[in-house]
């Protein structure tokens, strides 16, 4: 009797299997400030000004490291020692404020994308937010979010993954922590064993991406032995 697992195609590239994922947090950060003329602004009290400064605050965030849990020590050793899987990264994907040049902005608003290592859940973050941007004028809501969750290195989907490596004739992945967010972290969510392996985008996101076809042959190889072991075998 076999469990539902999950082997998702949206892999981190380069040949390499990710267990796990970050968190990911999403707020809204509202700003108020004085109504009138330009001409008797002053400084920091438009809500202008003040989404500038949480704008700025929110940005010297990135970078904070995360800590793996103890299940996943050894992958420090495995993987490069500067994994960016560990680190926090917060983007300000919109952000508007005002309605006339001429006028004090009395209202503004950022939506903030803000992907979470291991070791910094979202209330935890939300919280350090809230504290780098201050009250005077701010508010902080949050969109919606998740912790960063992974698959056990341990587990029989892995077992079989690697077993599939091996028929294959080649080296272990890397097990970093992937970037972007995939459906395997929802599938996680739910006690369901999920990895991540995919052909490498040359141009993500870009014009004319593509992937190369030795590496989709690869991955469709990969894909075929490691159910086949998860089977038959339980990767043992």
């Amino acid at each position: 009797m076999f469990s539902t697992v999950l082997v998702c195609g949206e892999g981190p590239g380069f040949r390499r299997l990710a267990i796990g994922e970050k968190g990911v947090l999403w707020l809204e950060v509202t700003a108020t400030g004085d109504a009138g003329h330009s001409s008797a602004v002053r400084a920091g009290r438009s809500a202008a000004a003040r989404l500038a400064h949480a704008v700025s605050a929110i940005d010297g965030l990135t970078g904070r490291r995360g800590t793996l849990p103890p299940e996943l020590g050894g992958l420090a050793a495995v993987g490069p020692c500067h994994d960016p899987g560990l680190e926090l990264t917060a983007n300000v994907g919109v952000m508007a404020a005002g309605t006339f040049i001429g006028q004090m902005a009395t209202a503004g608003r950022a939506e903030v994308y803000l992907r979470l290592p291991p070791g910094i859940s979202t209330d935890a973050e939300e919280e350090m937010v809230r504290t780098a941007i201050g009250g005077d004028g701010l508010s902080v809501r949050r969109i919606k979010g998740w912790d960063a969750n992974f698959t056990d290195p341990d587990s029989a989907l892995v077992r079989s993954w690697q077993h599939a490596e091996a028929l294959a004739g080649l080296a272990a992945a890397d097990h970093p922590i992937r970037l972007p967010a995939s459906d395997a972290s929802r599938w996680r969510q739910l006690g369901i064993e999920a990895i991540c392996y995919g052909p490498q985008p040359t141009l993500s996101a870009g014009i004319d991406d593509y992937a190369v076809e030795d590496d989709v042959i690869n991955c469709v190889s990969l894909y075929t032995l490691a159910a086949v072991s998860y089977l038959t075998t339980d990767g043992r």
